[in-house]
Order: structure tokens, then C-alpha cells, then sequence
């Protein structure tokens, strides 16, 4: 993406330039030298810091070019004045002086130019060299504050990650106990009211923590090919009812196929948060417009999390004629938990949970915003080769027996869930071995491999993890039936593990019953070729 300065150089708009000189005599050369280089810049010539205040104010230049010594001050003062100037300057200079030519360079100036013949001749060569350093300085900034966004939302999104995988264990234990008790107390209609509110409050947390998940981008994703345009129209019913009778939903939606690949359930979230979030934003009521179109770019898109490279795109859009979001505010707003939303009204992870979905499935999201008029969000997602894929018809759902009789390691360091797996599994039946860590499943494993039908073995352990564990049974017990738990997902379990055709994943926070039914279905599985 060209730098506005490099924008200014390469089209055919009229150069800019203030010159901010008292003496007509050095004006009067400047203007002659650009006259016999054949180039009309616009000269906007003022004699006085004053002046050239109120030209900046009106109009900024594309350059600035100051005398050092001016009637109302030093012209480095105007130099001051305007810190973060979005253009460059340049300090004529009476001699060769050098220490005022260290205070220019201190005062922000680019170039420093002694007013000889000679130099105010060369002034058309002095102004494109300085115009061009200024763009390399704009595109280096730019870097480095995509630099240190990216390195932000990483650090971030790791803490959320790790937060939610602790937590994800505390409500494991939750929410399976939860399950026994109403199981084994189901008479007691006090007990069943208290076990209602606490599998709300569950379900709540449950919820959080896959949102900071998603913002983290640690979730398991199963993405498939789908239109975004049959997306948003399958949800647009629903999203009707969300924002309310006071809000009217319009969808403005591509005429030509937008295949995408992410997974369905996860898209979805992303157009109800951002379409929510735009509700929000219009307190008296209005319009949200949901837009989607393809387009190809060449030049790398600028997003939040980064830039994309060029490439097919489909494009959706959100818009409100809302409020608006201030400078400040706008940079903060995919950080989790920040929310300018009133206490009880929103937890702040909508927004950062929709960018790591979006980021996770390749795309990225810019927002334009303006306060008083409104708010655009534009999620960018790479189009995907190939049409995309019908849904598959559901039938009714066969119950899966839980019960059985094979054996099963159960590798987890967290003592508490350990143990809660061991009673599940046991009262269903399953004999049960049980490792702290991925080091005593191996040990375990060596002793009595040829027993043992089905790990179960969480990903992140202490001293080695089920992804190591699963490495080492490679060789030495190839095709045995895995499941992996975690709180979250990260690179030490490859996406080529959990897709084998003898592995299944199990993410946390899960119940007993879901569990015995992922284990159980695996156990059903064809047996697995050995190599």
C-alpha cells in the first residue's frame, strides 16, 4: 500500500509546498529554478511563523520549507509547533552554521540547506529527495506499528489463552460434578432447582472462555467451504429478532458466489457480534447494513492484526449510523474486556473474539470509523478454491451407548479432573489406569501397552505433553486410539494429529456423558491400520 507521500509523488496532483521566507530575493530564485526544471508546484509563499500557522491550519502542505531567521521568531519554532506534522520539512539556512543545523535535525527537520545560488538552483532536486526519505520514514513507521500491534494482540491472546485454560478445568469439574448430583438426586426437586442456576452460571462461564479462546485464536476449528452470502441469510432471521423491533436489518449481498473456508458456527458468531455491536451503537434506533462483495487486491490490505497480502477476497461489511468511535477509544477496542458499554451490558469479548475467528480462518478485519456518523467493520476472508459445500441433511440422532468394558489410560496432571474422569469412566464400566504426566503414561504404556485400548491424555502436561506422547507412540504403538483434552489448543498439536483417523479431540470444559460418548465412538471406530 503506497505511503500518502509516495501517493503525493506518483499521481498527478499539484505538489504542495509552504515556503515560509521573509527575504523576496531567495523566493524569487526558488520560483525560477522549479520554472526551468519544467515543474509548477502550488508555492504558497508567507513571510511569518503567524502566517505559516494559520496556512498549516487551513491546508497542510505536502512540504515545508522555513527559513531559519524570520520576523516573529526562529523558524525551528515552527518546526516545534507541530511535532507530528504528516509532512516533511526542510531549514534554509543563512551559512554554514553548524550547530544551528544539529538544533534543526533536533527540531524534526529533514534536510538543512545553506541559501547559496547554488543550492537554491538545485531546490526542485532537494525537494523530491527529501519527499522520497519521507515516504521510506512513513513506510518504516508503519511497519513497526503493525510490528508492535501484532506483538500486542499476540501477548494478549496468549494471557487470555492461558487464563481460559485454567479456567476451562476449574468448569470441567464444575460442570461434570454438576451432572453427577443431578443424576444421582433426581427426586429432589430443591437440589434440581439450585443444579438449574448453577448449570446457567456454567453455561455463562463456558461461554466466556471460548470467547477468549477465539480471540487467542486457540479454538479447533472444523472449517469447510460455505458462500458467506448463504451465511448471513440463514442467520438473518434470527439477527431481526437480536437487534430488535426499533432497528431495521438490511442486506446488501454479492450477486456472485463468495466461497470462504471457516467453520460455519464460528462465522456465524462473528456476523451476530458484529452486527450487535452495531446495534449498540445506535441507542435511538436505525439501520444496520450487512454488505458482502468479492474483490481482488494487489497491494497488501492494512487490517488490525496486520496486513494481508494481495489477493481474491470476500468482503463483509457491517455499517451503523451510529455514534461513532473516538480516536482513543478505537484502538482499544479489540482488547479483551475493554467495553464502553454500561456495567451488565457486554463483557468486552465480542469484538476480540470475532478478530480471532476471523484471524484464525486467514482473514483479518479494518474498521473505519467517524464519531457522529458511524461505523464500518470489513472482515476480509481469503476465497477459497472451489464451490462451496451443501449442508448435509440431518435425521434424528441414534443415542450412543456409554457403557463398555476395554481399557483406558487416563493421562492428566490436574489431580481434581483425574480423578473425576477415573469415577466416570469406572461407573461406566471401562477399567481405568491413571499417569500425572506424559513421562508415567509412557512408563505405563511400556508395562502394559498391550492392554491398554484407548489414551485419553491431556495436550499440555508438565514434563511431557499428550502431543509428545503421541510422537513416541508412533513407533512404538502406531494406530492406537487417542483423545486429546485441553483448555485450548497451540502448535505442539498439529492440525495432521487431530485429523488421523484414530485421534479425536475433546475440548474442555466437558461433562461426563460427552465424554463417555467421544470415547465410546472412537472405541466403534474401525480398527486403525498399524504401519
Amino acid at each position: 500500500m503506497p505511503t500518502p507521500t509516495e501517493a503525493v509523488i506518483s499521481s498527478d496532483r499539484t505538489l504542495r509546498i509552504l515556503l515560509v521566507q521573509d527575504d523576496p530575493d531567495p523566493v524569487a530564485h526558488i520560483r525560477r529554478a522549479f520554472r526551468v526544471s519544467g515543474e509548477t508546484p502550488e508555492l504558497v509563499v508567507v513571510s511569518s511563523i503567524a502566517a505559516a500557522n494559520r496556512s498549516i491550519e487551513e491546508e497542510a502542505p505536502d512540504l515545508l520549507v522555513t527559513s531559519a531567521h524570520l520576523p516573529d521568531g526562529n523558524g525551528l519554532d515552527l518546526l516545534r509547533a507541530h511535532p507530528d506534522r504528516p509532512f516533511p520539512a526542510i531549514v534554509l539556512m543563512s551559512g554554514d552554521q553548524q550547530r544551528d543545523a544539529v538544533r534543526a535535525m533536533r527540531a524534526g527537520a529533514l534536510d538543512c540547506v545553506i541559501q547559496s545560488p547554488a543550492s537554491l538552483d538545485a531546490m526542485p532536486q532537494i525537494v523530491h529527495r527529501a519527499l522520497r526519505e519521507w515516504s521510506v520514514m512513513e513506510e518504516r513507521s508503519r511497519l513497526e506499528e503493525e510490528l508492535r500491534a501484532a506483538q500486542r494482540l499476540e501477548a494478549v491472546g496468549r494471557l487470555a489463552g492461558g487464563i481460559a485454560h485454567d479456567f476451562n478445568n476449574l468448569l470441567t469439574i464444575i460442570g461434570t460434578h454438576l451432572e453427577l448430583i443431578t443424576t444421582e438426586v433426581p427426586d429432589n426437586d430443591a437440589v434440581q432447582e439450585s443444579a438449574s442456576e448453577i448449570e446457567k452460571a456454567y453455561e455463562s462461564a463456558a461461554s466466556l472462555t471460548r470467547q477468549m479462546l477465539a480471540f487467542g485464536g486457540k479454538q479447533v476449528l472444523d472449517p469447510v467451504v460455505l458462500d458467506v452470502n448463504d451465511s448471513v441469510r440463514s442467520v438473518s432471521g434470527m439477527l431481526s429478532r437480536v437487534i430488535g423491533e426499533e432497528f431495521e436489518l438490511v442486506l446488501d449481498l454479492s450477486g456472485e458466489s463468495c466461497p470462504v473456508d471457516v467453520e460455519p458456527a464460528s462465522f456465524e458468531q462473528v456476523v451476530i457480534n458484529l452486527v450487535v455491536n452495531a446495534r449498540d451503537a445506535m441507542p435511538a434506533g436505525g439501520t444496520v447494513l450487512v454488505a458482502t462483495e468479492t474483490l481482488v487486491v494487489g497491494e497488501p490490505l492494512v487490517c488490525v492484526g496486520g496486513s494481508l497480502p494481495g489477493g481474491a477476497y470476500c468482503r463483509l461489511s457491517v455499517r451503523d449510523r451510529g455514534l461513532g468511535i473516538d480516536a482513543d477509544v478505537l484502538e482499544r477496542i479489540f482488547d479483551p474486556f475493554f467495553t464502553t458499554k454500561p456495567l451488565g451490558r457486554g463483557t468486552g469479548l465480542g469484538l476480540p473474539s470475532a478478530l480471532g475467528i476471523v484471524r484464525q480462518s486467514g482473514g483479518d478485519i479494518q474498521v473505519e470509523s467517524e464519531p457522529g456518523v458511524g461505523t464500518v467493520f470489513s472482515v476480509f476472508l481469503p476465497m477459497a478454491q472451489g464451490g462451496a459445500e451443501s449442508p448435509t441433511p440431518t435425521g434424528p440422532v441414534e443415542s450412543t451407548p456409554l457403557e463398555g468394558h476395554e481399557t483406558i489410560l487416563v493421562a492428566e496432571d490436574d489431580r481434581s479432573i483425574r480423578s473425576l474422569i477415573h469415577r466416570v469412566l469406572t461407573s461406566r464400566g471401562y477399567e481405568v489406569l491413571q499417569a500425572r504426566d506424559g513421562e508415567e503414561a509412557m512408563e505405563l504404556l511400556r508395562e502394559r501397552g498391550a492392554d491398554v485400548d484407548l489414551l485419553l491424555t491431556d495436550v499440555v502436561m508438565p514434563k511431557a505433553g499428550g502431543a509428545d506422547v503421541a510422537v513416541w507412540l508412533d513407533e512404538v504403538r502406531p494406530g492406537l486410539r487417542t483423545v486429546f483434552m485441553s483448555g485450548y489448543v497451540d502448535d505442539r498439536l498439529p492440525p495432521e494429529r487431530l485429523e488421523a483417523p484414530h485421534t479425536r479431540y475433546i475440548a474442555k470444559p466437558f461433562t461426563g456423558r460427552t465424554l463417555c460418548e467421544v470415547v465410546r465412538e472412537l472405541l466403534d471406530r474401525e480398527a486403525a491400520p498399524s504401519r
